[in-house]
């Protein structure tokens, strides 16, 4: 049983480091888009065309984007600390407390939550946004999404923008995928340690 013990923790500290990595590559993300947007936030923003060559960007409020950061960032600093502690228990097994187990499952719940929220924040903006772009129906025009990094957004600076969001997009649910799994873990971690599990931690951790 100790070799369970050795693949939920390496599982549960691999997929901590992934929630951390992801983390980070959103809040850096959409931080620098926030700059280039002058603190404004352009996901769920207004596209207002006034021209079939022209547009306005009536940028959301930047708590959007602040959320987005502070949600990833808040995650990530719990899974630094919790990885530092799973790495620690993993090597002396002696600081490897059940009541932490019990803990871990209801914190990792709830940062799946709110990581799914704001994975769906981006996800929704970044549409929106796109269908903005899209709304101004010219036949002989490419209205792609990614066209618009090379154009001139005025009062903003809109290069990388959609490179910058589908990126983090993208790294919001691979955030999203490692906290549910984390959760997972967690309850098989509670689940092999009931007394009629047979199942005792190395050196008999508690």
């Amino acid at each position: 049983m100790a070799l369970l013990y050795y693949v939920l923790g390496i599982a549960e500290v691999a997929l901590l480091i992934m929630a951390i990595s992801s983390g980070i590559v959103v809040s850096v993300l959409v931080g620098r888009q926030t700059e280039s947007f002058q603190g404004d936030c352009p996901l769920a923003g207004q596209v207002i065309w006034t021209s079939q060559t022209n547009f306005e960007l009536g940028a959301s409020d930047g708590l959007r984007c602040m959320y987005i950061v502070g949600i990833q960032a808040v995650a990530a600093a719990v899974a630094f600390v919790y990885v530092l502690y799973r790495v620690i228990s993993l090597c002396c097994g002696r600081f490897d407390f059940s009541i932490m187990r019990i803990i871990c499952v209801p914190l990792y719940s709830i940062m799946a939550i709110l990581i799914l929220g704001e994975a769906a924040v981006v996800s929704h903006g970044l549409n929106a946004l796109c269908d903005g772009f899209r709304s101004l129906q010219v036949v002989t025009a490419n209205y792609d999404c990614e066209l618009f990094q090379q154009v001139n957004w005025h009062i903003y600076d809109g290069s990388g923008f959609y490179e910058d969001f589908s990126k983090a997009e993208k790294s919001g649910w691979v955030s999203f995928l490692a906290w549910v799994s984390l959760v997972a873990v967690g309850v098989l971690h509670c689940v092999a340690e009931r007394p009629e599990s047979g199942f005792t931690p190395p050196n008999n951790a508690k």
